[in-house]
């Protein structure tokens, strides 16, 4: 499937790979990204993705924190799709 087609992907690691693409994109124009919004269901396929790949023991920063993905905060909302603003 391709996340770019403006549905929200099923895969916890498409929707891994749609927010880095979205905020690659917003870089790009000139915009830093502040947060990452997303449907709750969404929201908790990351958490539950999260759980299944368990803490990192080294002492090295995680792309997928429990309330972040990027460093950006994460947000849950009545939206269709993820995206980063």
């Amino acid at each position: 499937m391709n996340p770019s087609n403006g549905r929200t992907p099923d895969d916890p690691r498409e929707l891994i790979a749609e927010v880095y693409r979205q905020i690659l994109a917003l870089r790009e124009s000139g915009t830093e990204p502040t947060r990452v919004l997303m449907p709750g269901s969404q929201f908790r396929q990351l958490q539950w993705y999260r759980w299944f790949l368990g803490e990192s023991r080294a002492a090295v920063p995680d792309y997928l924190g429990e309330f972040e993905l990027f460093s950006l905060p994460i947000y849950t909302s009545d939206i269709d799709k993820v995206t980063v603003e």
